[in-house]
């Protein structure tokens, strides 16, 4: 013998945007009856939030650096998004090319507020250049939402990258010194000796 019951699962609406969510209903044998195939459904809930949807609009910085050295970046980011977005963290990288992954060195980071939709928040950031970078062609990426704490239409267009290129600094380049050696030598000219001497300057690592 089987039979069918109706469960009402009532949603609640809060002030979180989240997105589609799961119930799991599952029957627990008893007793006094015996439970079937399958003993438990799952139910979709649909959300009806508007996700925020935050980008990188714009990014800039120098276009040269040392290692070592401070450098300054602007950015904006924005809720391109339907719905509003809580305060989150724009990160700045170092990279080898455009894509952000393990292996690229955190620079830095800035707070940003809450967005309405539409709404963007610009700043100037200070960051440092690390002192053992080698001299090249790198990327600057800056990543909103960085810590993914924001429920997103689309998660894959945080970021947002500037080449940049890095010299070593001149602290960086062994201490190099002009030093100075002075050369002595003679000549014979008419009666007598005339001593003359030159300034030679070589460049050397100390």
């Amino acid at each position: 013998m089987s039979t069918s019951r109706s469960v009402t699962i009532n949603a609640v609406s809060d002030a979180i945007d989240e997105p589609d969510e799961t119930v799991v209903v599952t029957l627990r044998p008893e007793p006094a009856y015996a439970v079937g195939t399958p003993s438990s459904a799952t139910v979709l809930i649909i959300s009806d939030d508007l996700p925020a949807d935050l980008i990188v609009s714009s990014f800039t910085a120098p276009s040269a650096a040392g290692a070592g050295l401070p450098i300054t970046v602007t950015d904006t980011t924005k809720n391109s998004g339907g719905g509003s977005a809580n305060a989150s963290t724009t990160r700045f990288y170092l990279s080898t090319n455009t894509l952000l992954d393990a292996a690229d060195v955190p620079l830095g980071e800035r707070s940003v507020p809450a967005l309405a939709p539409g709404a963007t928040h610009s700043a100037s950031t200070s960051l440092t250049i690390p002192a053992a970078t080698a001299t090249g062609s790198y990327y600057l990426l800056a990543k909103a939402d960085a810590d993914n704490v924001i429920v997103e239409t689309q998660e894959a267009n945080n970021l947002r990258s500037w080449f940049i290129s890095i010299s070593a600094s001149s602290a960086m380049l062994g201490h190099q010194a002009l030093i100075a050696r002075r050369v002595r030598w003679t000549k014979q000219s008419g009666v007598g000796w005339e001593a003359w001497t030159r300034t030679r300057i070589i460049r050397s690592r100390v």
